[in-house]
């Protein structure tokens, strides 16, 4: 009797151990379970697709690398008025694009003779800068708020040369053996004039500056003389003045 009671007792420790070793295999609630494939998607890092570029990644690295930027773009500048003449404001008008649709800021600079006007960086240069004759460029810079874009520069404009007009009427004889001639000439781009003697008698002579012609009289053959003058704005407008003189001496 007694032998039997302790392989009772014996039995039920064996079945004691084997349940309480099957316990400790068993997850304790499902919701912290997981399967082995469920393991390995939680320890991978996400995957994604880059639409743009068509590459991939894990997401992490994706949500922490932005793309390169693209600076601007000049595609080209129309210059205005054309033609330009002395006192005209020049225009700028650019075309400009940003690949990655960003904010465009333009710098300009402007060139007058091959001079760099300080202090205009707008998209127009004012009139008191354009004078006849004048040679005139810009050099045009974009950028974003990240980086700058390659400068662009505009085709030359030559400004407009009005040419210089003679208004004063030359005396038809001299007096008291002189003879005296004030040239009057107006040139609408306001350029300084020089006066030249391109024909006349000997010892006849014109101040080049002021256009003051006076010469001593002396006979000449058949008692009259060709005069022919040149008045010049010194950037290739030039006017003519021609007319006979004569040149009896009392």
């Amino acid at each position: 009797m007694t032998f039997s009671r302790g392989r009772i007792v014996i039995a039920i420790l064996i079945l004691i151990l084997v349940w309480v070793a099957t316990w400790k295999e068993e997850p304790l609630s499902d919701q912290g379970a997981q399967t082995p494939q469920e393991r390995a998607t939680s320890a991978a890092p996400a995957i994604s697709t880059d639409r743009k570029t068509g590459m991939t990644g894990s997401s992490s690295v994706t949500a922490s690398t932005k793309m390169n930027n693209r600076p601007p773009i000049i595609k080209g500048l129309q210059l205005s008025p054309i033609p330009a003449y002395f006192g005209d404001a020049i225009r700028v008008e650019p075309t400009a694009e940003d690949p990655d649709g960003d904010v465009i800021q333009l710098d300009y600079q402007w060139q007058v003779n091959g001079v760099l006007i300080d202090g205009n960086n707008r998209e127009t240069l004012s009139a008191e800068h354009v004078h006849s004759a004048d040679k005139i460029l810009v050099i045009v810079t974009p950028s974003d708020p990240h980086s700058s874009g390659e400068s662009y520069s505009s085709s030359m404009l030559t400004v407009f040369n009005k040419t210089p007009e003679i208004v004063s009427v030359p005396p038809p004889e001299g007096r008291e053996g002189k003879y005296l001639y004030q040239i009057v000439a107006n040139d609408p781009d306001l350029d300084k004039l020089s006066y030249l003697l391109l024909k006349g008698p000997d010892k006849m002579v014109v101040d080049p500056e002021t256009g003051s012609l006076i010469w001593e009289m002396t006979a000449l053959p058949n008692n009259q003389t060709d005069i022919e003058l040149e008045v010049t704005d010194n950037k290739g407008g030039r006017a003519i003045q021609q007319f006979k003189l004569k040149t009896q001496v009392p």
